[in-house]
This record gives C-alpha cells, structure tokens and sequence, in this order.
C-alpha cells in the first residue's frame, strides 16, 4: 500500500461524512450524478482492501469495557494534538454535541426526551476561535 492510497482512503471517509449515499460503492458508480474524484483516485477493490486491513488497535487484546477501545489509539492522538497545537486561551467553551446516526452502531446511544433519539454524544472543550482543545465521547 502507498501512503497516498491511504491518504485518499482518509479521504474517503471525510467524503463519504457529506455525501448521502446508502452504501460506500456507490462513490464509484458510472452514473453522471456521482462525483469522479473516489473513482479517478483509487480502485475499489484497493479503497475495500485498505478498510478491511486497517487496524488501530489489537484486537486480541479487546478490552470489553470500552466501547471505543479499537479507536481509542486515534482519540488519545488527536487530543493529544489538539494541546499541543492549540495553545492555551483565558476564555475556553464547553459543549456537548449530538452526532445524529441512523445506522447500527455499537457505541449509538438511545436518549429519550432529545431531538435525535439515537445518536452518539461527545463532549468538547474549544477556545474563542472554535479550535477544539479536547474532545471525549460520552457514554451514558
């Protein structure tokens, strides 16, 4: 695998957040109301291979009381990058988000009495300027 492929893997998935299709081979579909730019970039068996390889954590040592633990690795690396780049203000926001989710999900949430009845929850702490210091996902 070349690490452009697994740039434009990434890629992908922050596409895939803002289109509307139901299934992920559709980005690769003929049909002139799709965007090329999946399909021109990588081949859809490779996209498949790289998604089905790519691990953070190992799975042998699955700890069953987290519920992120195969993303925990990423999660500890952004926020950890997050303080370092961010830089500390006087004035700091905290806020919660509801991350509307549809599909089936091990970590979705069901809370009754709220908009988006299933959805996932995180909690974030953002300077002035929107720049988020430190994010956790929340678990009811």
């Amino acid at each position: 695998m070349a690490e452009n492929e697994l740039y434009v893997t990434f890629g992908a998935l922050l596409l895939s957040g803002y289109g509307k299709y139901p299934n992920k081979r559709m980005y690769w579909s003929s049909n002139n109301d799709v965007p090329k730019i999946l399909s021109e970039s990588i081949r859809l068996h490779k996209f498949e291979a790289i998604l089905k390889h790519f691990h953070l954590n190992d799975n042998s040592k699955l700890d069953t009381t987290d519920r992120l633990y195969k993303l925990r690795p990423l999660i500890i690396k952004l926020n950890a990058n997050f303080r370092k780049f961010g830089g500390l203000e006087e004035n700091l926001s905290i806020d919660e988000s509801m991350i509307p989710y549809y599909g089936k999900h091990y970590a979705k949430q069901y809370i009754k009495g709220i908009t988006y009845k299933a959805s996932h929850l995180t909690k974030k702490c953002a300077c002035n300027d929107n720049y988020v210091q430190q994010f956790i996902y929340w678990k009811a």
